[in-house]
């Protein structure tokens, strides 16, 4: 899910039906619109270029966004 608190992605995926790593693994559908409300929020973007998108780069596009979230509360949490 995305989240961390209110800053960004906690990176877990986890292995829908409890596979072992390797193949082919599906995106749970809750998850998918997790990540692009998180981007068009953030980005402004279309659905439609958010759907687009490959889930890994759509992925590392929701791990660079909490990145800079974290990193722009930090900066306002260090001048509180």
């Amino acid at each position: 899910m995305i989240g961390g608190g209110s800053l960004g992605w906690d990176g877990d995926l986890g292995e829908p039906g409890g596979g072992p790593r390797g193949g082919l693994r599906r995106l749970d559908p809750e998850d998918l619109w997790d990540e692009i409300a998180y981007l068009a929020y953030h980005l402004h973007w279309d659905l439609d270029d958010l759907l687009d998108l490959e889930h890994a780069d759509r992925r590392r596009m929701v791990d660079a966004v909490a990145a800079l979230n974290e990193r722009a509360w930090e900066a306002v949490t260090e001048h509180a």
